[in-house]
This record gives C-alpha cells, structure tokens and sequence, in this order.
C-alpha cells in the first residue's frame, strides 16, 4: 500500500506545522476512514524519524541516545498533558 505523507514545517507561521497528502489522494470524509489512516500515518513518521535518527548517529551529526533520550521525554510530557 502506498502511503504519501507531507510534513511542512514553517517556524514563522501559525501554525508552524502543517500536514498534508499528494494532489489526487483519498482523503477520507468520515470518523471510520480516516482513523486507520491517521494510525498509519503515525507509523509511517515513525518510521521517518528513526530513519532520520540513524542518519544523523551515523554520520556524526548527532548521538543516537542523546536525540532518543530527548524524544522519549517530550513524548512523556504530552502522555502527561491533560486535555
């Protein structure tokens, strides 16, 4: 299954991240379509920054554990959030 994703991120508007799919995509229009696509996409940035994450440890741009270890507590936080 092909699954296209586009992330862009631009710190000077509001809001600074926007996501999007190509022209010609399904977009779905109901509860029941879009949540196994929302799930899907969420695995697939996953995949994303880990591929990224390994990127920047192998080629010295960053330590793999520092960056995990960053990630890991950002995503506490918001696990914490109420709301």
């Amino acid at each position: 299954m092909k699954n296209t994703i586009i992330i862009n991120i631009d710190t000077e508007k509001k809001p600074p991240i926007t996501f999007g799919k190509e022209e010609g995509s399904i977009i779905p229009t109901t509860w029941e379509e879009a949540k196994p696509l929302i799930v899907t996409d969420i695995n697939c940035i996953t995949d994303a920054l880990i591929t990224l994450i390994d990127v920047a440890d192998q080629n010295d741009y960053a330590d793999k554990e520092s960056v995990l270890t960053e990630i890991i507590a950002r995503l506490e936080e918001f696990r914490q959030q109420k709301g």
